[in-house]
């Protein structure tokens, strides 16, 4: 009995779908991808993803040490640019919410513009002060904003 068609990629689950009466016979798909049945059941899926991986059968891994660590050749590698594209993203959303305080109409005095463009600064350098060993976007220390 088939339960699960897991499609895999890189010995990756990329999807893990329920069985149905007519099923994507197993084997190399066209996109590189790889098609397997599931022949046994799966107590909750989303744990299976995270705890297993194709190697022509199932093997356990244990789970990735943080978001930016990716399965490579049966061990956890770290992707520091995954990171550091996620703290970029997180500082540009700090920045385009302070836009308004650059505009001439936006009602700051002067001191107040250049608390706001102190901080704006300290955003816009957050990548080239950040500690190398940072291997979690909660272990940025952002400024504080005004």
């Amino acid at each position: 009995m088939i339960y699960y068609i897991a499609i895999i990629k890189d010995s990756q689950i990329l999807t893990l779908k329920m069985a149905s009466g007519k099923n994507e016979p197993e084997g190399l798909r066209e996109d590189g991808s790889t098609v397997v049945h599931v022949d046994f059941p799966i107590e909750n899926k989303f744990d299976f993803i995270s705890s297993h991986y194709w190697d022509g059968e199932w093997k356990e891994r244990p789970l990735a040490p943080n978001n930016f660590s990716r399965w490579v050749d049966g061990t956890w590698v770290w992707d520091q640019e995954d990171l550091m594209n996620e703290i970029r993203g997180r500082r540009n959303n700090y920045l385009n919410r302070c836009d308004w305080t650059r505009m001439d109409d936006n009602g700051l005095d002067d001191d107040d513009r250049e608390i706001w463009a102190i901080y704006r600064q300290e955003l816009r350098d957050i990548t080239e002060n950040l500690d190398t060993n940072i291997q979690n976007i909660n272990d940025v220390v952002w400024p504080e904003s005004p």
